[in-house]
């Protein structure tokens, strides 16, 4: 197997500082609950500015096979509205 660059697979950097701001969402019975919280720690840790959603009760891919669901919606406005609010350029006051 090729060896994968460390730009292609930030987690497995070492120094995560220079990041974009991220959005890690998981969900408490995710079965990568802690690797993503961890991430998202490592994330914060090397400053990069990082909201972690925990969304409660909720299986891996919950958004994708429930998507009309009260959790599946209100995940997906906190996610919209984290992406719109950093992708919306502040408008000046005239």
């Amino acid at each position: 197997m090729a060896e994968v660059p460390r730009y292609a697979v930030p987690a497995r950097r070492g120094d995560l500082s220079g990041l974009p701001p991220a959005w890690v969402y998981t969900s408490a019975i995710e079965l990568f609950h802690d690797e993503d919280v961890a991430y998202a720690e490592r994330m914060r840790h090397d400053g990069v500015e990082v909201t972690l959603d925990v969304v409660e009760g909720a299986p891996h891919g919950f958004e994708s096979w429930a998507p009309d669901s009260d959790l599946a919606r209100s995940l997906v406005d906190r996610a919209t509205v984290w992406l719109d609010a950093r992708l919306t350029p502040a408008v000046a006051p005239r």
